[in-house]
Formats: structure tokens, C-alpha cells, sequence
């Protein structure tokens, strides 16, 4: 197979992956790229040269989609003068490099990467809500998005490296995106040993016997990933200890942001350090390093600190965790869907400065006593995020790009979509039920496509019920809601509903009151009951899984013909279930004090903003908390009912 790899820079996404799939599968790769060659080898590498672009004068607002179209003829005119180049699949990085006009050049699939999707509200745009924002920001993230878009509209197929930056883009371009991460070599960034002489050393600076390392890696020293905290925390960590020094990695040069408008003339990491009294004996400032040199150092520190806004993820925090670093990381979405406070990592909230130097002393105190933490993330990486993971899925999204395209989700049957005489809507009925009963696209096959797999069938297929039932004893009949929760779902759930998710269904006491409040209805039951998507669990966590799973099969054994046990993490179950284009009229939660609570509520309501969301636990505080901040952002309406909550959109 032929690749061609669109992306501004080089290597950035695609350049260890072209290799490998060259070293490895025998493919042929082109890469074209606005940077100056790199030494020749075994990727055939072409220059694009753009040749205008936006200037002063160019409107605020548009300045990125008019730097994207000179790009995107750059890229059209340089692979139109090598008509040898006829590639079997074309990949591009969507906004930089952009594949938009080569669907007019050859006659292949093309495949987009999605990093990110920008929103004024509940994003990066708006988190750092300290420093004076430029009113035009709000509206120049529409503008940027259109470039994206235009790429999503011609593309055959997209993906995203993480699943919450993949349910920022927009609904109904979900069907043709995948979540796979860019794949760590972990051959490349894995710990290495100290020191033979045992003397640590960063650039010429030879590091005391006993001293504390902490490091901070970002490409550049700037708002969005949080250089103004770090250097807070360091600060105070500077007023506990004597024994700590900072190895601080990138540039100033800022990626992101706007941060310029605030510093008058100065660089962040300038305007940051005339601010505070920081003794700067204690800091090296390394400037950008190569690859080596940075795994090297991350492997030399006792304690790694990254900081992000709701963006982004950056590769810095998977190459320290990827090295075996215990890393203390902000509280932010991005991260939490790595790292898990506690078990392959530290989590404290952004902004909490005495929060992360009191978790960061801790460490520092006894640096073995949190080892457990960098081994821990050693295997979060291994078994997530390395090559041997993430190619495999990219080799399965290029070969069904190539055969088996990723189709819309079926529309609902004419009759659902009409009255039923067939001269209009069909009329909506009032209360907290309306939005559930607005016509979705049907679970069902529609009848303007009979020829449409039926999705639920397909996940059925895949995840199947044993030919028997098991042996085990089944819990007794036992009302596992009480009659004041069953109220509430009946509210939500009657015999036109047709689709449930239940996410945490465990040994299905509650999956089996649901099929009994809609009897009609199809249920998705999702929980990890093979534990193989967790790898840091427990062994005993582990072993009592098969027994659950069993549990579960005997409550559910008389509805199996409705239910789908779906054994998957929570957001892959969640974004499988999306990605075949399946919309319920109810998820409910069932969710422990072990769950990143705030993210999976995120993540669902996301993924189906027109479903009711409802669980148990009511008087469990995180989850209580988490609740009342997405009815806020939504805004959606709140009810509780003897312990049992839901929210739905307000008509």
C-alpha cells in the first residue's frame, strides 16, 4: 500500500508511524511537508512552498482559514507536479496541511486526523478566566473551525487521539471518526538506568548527591499549559525545601493562546518570572532538546509536573509516564482520561497552587514510596497508547477506509418521522418526556434503506450471550428500584421507547429493573467485567470479574433477546455505542467511587445530548457535584426522586 502523509510540520503524527508501517508491512510512504527536508531515507519526502497567506490587514477573524486555503493550494500544486505519485490512501493532519483539494487530484480515500475542535465556551478559550480576553475570540472560533470542517465534509473517514477530544467536533460528523492515539514507541521512551558514575548531570550542570529533581516539559513556556502555576508551585516548594531543583524543557516561543496581549512585549515565561521571587539558582531553563536528551532527563526525576487547559493533550505527559515518572498532572479533562489519581498517577486541580506543592512535597519526602505510581504508568502506556496497540487499529481504519467506507446512521422510518397521516410532524407532546420523544434516527432499519445493517444487531453479533445458561444461582427477584425511582423512569421509558444504555450494570439487578420499566425497549448494558481494558486493577479486582459476569447473565437471562452486554471500559462502551450511530432515549448511570464521575458524565452527555441522563447514588457528594455542574452548563433540568436523578434539555 501507498501512503501519503499531509502534514505542515515534519514528523510530527505521522512521521514515526510512516516508518514503522514501512519497516514492518512493506508499505511505500510520501510525506509532504512546508518544513525543509530532513536527511534522506527510506520516506519519500516532497516541500510544498506556500506562497501567500494572511497579513495585518486580514481580518482578526479569518486570518486562519485564509492561511489554511494557501496552505491547502501549496500542498494541491506540489503533489500535482509529481503525477508518478498516485497513492492508495492519502492522511492529513485537518488544519495544518490541509487534504482539502486533493479529493480532486486522486481517486482514493482520505483519511483526516481531528486534533481539535474549538468552542468559545467550556474550552480552552475561555478557562483562564483571570486574564482580559479579546471579545473577537468567541467569534473568530467559528471561523477556524470551517477549515476543519470543510475536511471532515470531503473526507471518507477521521479520527482523534482521545476520546474527549474526539466528542468536542460536532454530532453528525461522529459516524465517520475513531479514537486511536498516535502510538508512543516505547522502545524509544522507556526508563533508562542511572547513571553508571552515579553523578546526574542536565546540559553542564552537575546535579548534588540527594538532590530532588522535578521536571515540566512544554514546547513552549505559556498560558495554556499552565508555566504561571508550575512556577507557583515550584516557589513553594522552594520555601519547604532546600534539597529541590526545576529542570524546566522547551522554549518561549508560544504554540497556543494569546498570551501576548497580556505581557507588553515580553515573553510568558519572562512576564511570569518578573511577577513572583523566584531563586533561579534553583531552575535550568534547557531550551528545546532532542528526543534522547529528553528521555534521559525524565528518567533522572523524581517528580514530573504537567499542567493543561481543557485541551489538547499533550505528548509530554505520555513520554514522562512512558519513561516511568511519577507525574502530578491538573485535574483537567484531557487528563483525566489517563491518568487515575492514585493508581498511575497525582491529579489536583489547576488552579489549587497549595494543593499541588502539598502533593508534590509528599512525593519528594519519599520518592520509593511512590514508585508504585511511574510503574503503574509504564503500563497505562504499554497497554493504551504504544505502537504495538495503536498501529493495529490504524491498520484496521486504512484497510476499512479502503473497502468498507464508514456510512451516516440510518434515518427513522418514514412513519416516525411524520404524523400519521403524512402531512407533518407528528405533535410533541409537554413535560420533561418532550425531548426524548423528538424523532431520532431509528436503532432500528429504516425503511428507505432496507438494505442497512441493523446496529444493534452488529454490537449484538459481536458481543454474544453463552448458548446455556450458567449454573450459578441467581440473586433472588429482589425490587432493586423502589417504587418512587420506578415512577421517575417510567416517566422517561414506556412502550415506545427503544433504546437504553446502561453503563455499570455489574451483576444486572439494575439492568434488570430497566428492561421491566420498558419492556419494549432494546438495552445496552456496558461494564468491564473482563477486566482486560484495566489493566491496573487489582488481581483480586480481577479475578472476582468472571463471577460478576456470570451473576449478571443469570439475573438478565429472560430479556437476553433485548439486552447486549457490552464488556468494555465505560468511554470506550459509550463511544462504541456512538460510533454505530445508535441514540437512546435513556443512559443511566450506576456509577462508584472508583470512576472519573465528572468525565463520563461529560462524555455522555456529549455523545447523546438529546438522551435523559439518570442514575442512583444521589447521595454520594462528587456525584452530586458533577450532576449540578453539567445541569448548569447545559442548561438542563434536574430532578431526584428518592435517591434516583436525571436531567433532560429543556423544551
Amino acid at each position: 500500500m501507498h501512503v501519503l502523509y499531509v502534514h505542515k510540520n515534519y514528523p510530527a503524527q505521522f512521521g514515526h508511524l510512516a516508518r514503522h508501517l514501512i519497516e514492518h508491512h512493506g508499505f511505500r510512504c510520501t510525506y509532504v511537508s512546508e518544513r525543509a527536508p530532513p536527511p534522506p531515507g527510506p520516506i519519500r519526502y516532497l516541500q510544498y512552498k506556500v506562497k501567500g497567506g494572511a497579513t495585518a490587514r486580514t481580518h482578526y477573524c479569518s486570518r486562519t482559514i485564509e492561511n489554511f486555503t494557501w496552505h491547502s493550494i501549496a500542498v494541491y500544486e506540489t503533489m500535482k507536479a509529481h503525477p508518478e505519485i498516485k497513492p492508495d490512501l492519502v492522511v492529513g493532519h485537518s488544519g495544518f496541511g490541509s487534504t482539502l483539494f486533493l479529493g480532486e487530484l486522486y481517486d482514493c480515500p482520505i483519511l483526516n486526523y481531528c486534533e481539535w475542535y474549538y468552542h468559545s465556551e467550556g474550552s480552552d478559550s475561555d478557562f483562564r478566566t483571570e486574564t482580559t480576553k479579546n471579545p473577537l475570540n468567541s467569534l473568530r472560533s467559528r471561523v477556524r473551525n470551517a477549515a476543519l470542517l470543510a475536511d471532515l465534509q470531503y473526507a471518507t473517514a477521521a479520527y482523534s487521539p482521545t476520546h474527549w477530544q474526539r466528542t468536542r467536533l460536532p454530532a453528525q460528523y461522529q459516524y465517520k471518526l475513531q479514537t486511536i492515539f498516535d502510538g508512543m514507541d516505547t522502545d524509544f521512551w522507556r526508563r533508562q538506568p542511572a547513571p553508571r558514575d552515579g553523578v546526574r548531570r542536565v546540559g553542564n550542570r552537575e546535579i548534588p548527591p540527594g538532590t530532588r529533581i522535578v521536571t515540566y516539559v512544554s514546547r513552549g513556556f505559556e498560558s495554556v499549559r499552565g508555566f504561571d502555576v508550575f512556577m507557583k508551585v515550584a516557589e513553594a516548594l522552594c520555601r519547604m525545601r532546600r534539597d529541590v531543583i526545576f529542570i524546566c524543557i522547551g522554549s518561549d516561543k508560544a504554540s497556543y493562546g494569546d498570551d501576548s496581549s497580556q505581557t507588553q512585549g515580553k515573553t510568558f515565561r519572562e512576564h511570569v518570572l518578573s511577577q513572583g521571587n523566584f531563586d533561579l539558582d534553583r531552575f535550568v531553563f534547557t531550551g528545546q532538546i532532542p528526543p534522547p536528551e529528553l528521555a534521559r532527563i525524565l528518567s533522572l526525576g523524581d517528580l514530573h509536573v504537567y499542567l493543561t487547559v481543557p485541551f489538547v493533550l499533550s505528548w509530554s505527559m505520555l513520554n514522562a509516564m512512558s519513561c516511568g515518572c511519577v507525574v502530578l498532572a491538573s485535574d483537567t479533562e484531557p487528563v483525566r482520561e489517563v491518568i487515575d489519581h492514585g493508581r498511575n498517577g497525582l491529579l489536583a486541580p489547576f488552579y489549587d497552587v497549595e494543593g499541588f506543592a502539598a502533593r508534590a512535597a509528599q512525593v519528594l519526602d519519599d520518592p520509593g514510596a511512590y514508585r508504585s505510581l511511574g510503574e503503574a504508568a509504564i503500563q497505562t502506556i504499554h497497554s493504551r497508547y504504544s505502537m504495538q496497540v495503536t498501529v493495529p487499529k490504524m491498520l484496521d481504519l486504512y484497510q476499512r477506509a479502503l473497502s468498507a467506507p464508514p456510512q451516516p446512521p440510518a434515518m427513522a422510518p418514514q412513519e416516525d418521522r411524520l404524523g400519521s397521516a403524512g402531512q407533518g410532524p407528528a405533535p410533541r407532546p409537554a413535560g420533561p418526556r418532550a425531548q426524548a420523544e423528538v424523532p431520532l434516527p431509528s436503532i432500528l432499519v429504516s425503511v428507505a434503506d432496507p438494505g442497512m445493517p441493523d446496529p444493534f444487531h452488529q454490537l449484538a453479533q459481536q458481543h454474544p450471550w453463552p448458548k446455556e445458561k450458567p449454573t450459578l444461582a441467581g440473586c433472588e427477584d429482589c425490587r432493586w428500584m423502589r417504587p418512587a425511582q420506578e415512577k421517575m423512569l417510567c416517566g422517561v421509558l414506556d412502550g415506545t421507547s427503544r433504546l437504553v444504555i446502561e453503563v455499570g450494570a455489574w451483576t444486572g439487578l439494575s439492568t434488570r429493573a430497566l428492561a421491566r420499566c420498558a419492556p419494549q425497549a432494546r438495552l445496552i448494558a456496558i461494564d468491564r467485567w473482563c477486566g482486560v481494558s484495566d489493566p491496573l486493577a487489582s488481581a483480586d479486582w480481577k479475578a472476582m470479574l468472571p463471577e460478576v459476569y456470570q451473576r449478571f447473565l443469570v439475573n438478565c437471562w429472560a430479556a437476553r433477546d433485548r439486552i447486549v452486554p457490552l464488556r468494555a471500559a465505560i468511554a470506550d462502551g459509550l463511544s462504541t455505542v456512538h460510533a454505530l450511530g445508535l441514540c437512546p432515549q435513556l443512559v443511566y448511570l450506576s456509577l462508584d467511587h472508583s470512576e472519573p464521575v465528572e468525565r463520563i458524565l461529560d462524555l455522555a452527555h456529549q455523545l447523546f445530548p438529546t438522551a435523559v441522563l439518570a442514575g442512583s447514588h444521589w447521595g454520594w457528594p462528587r456525584l452530586r457535584s458533577a450532576i449540578r455542574t453539567l445541569a448548569g452548563k447545559g442548561p438542563l433540568e434536574l430532578e431526584v426522586a428518592d435517591g434516583l436523578w436525571r436531567l433532560w434539555r429543556k423544551p
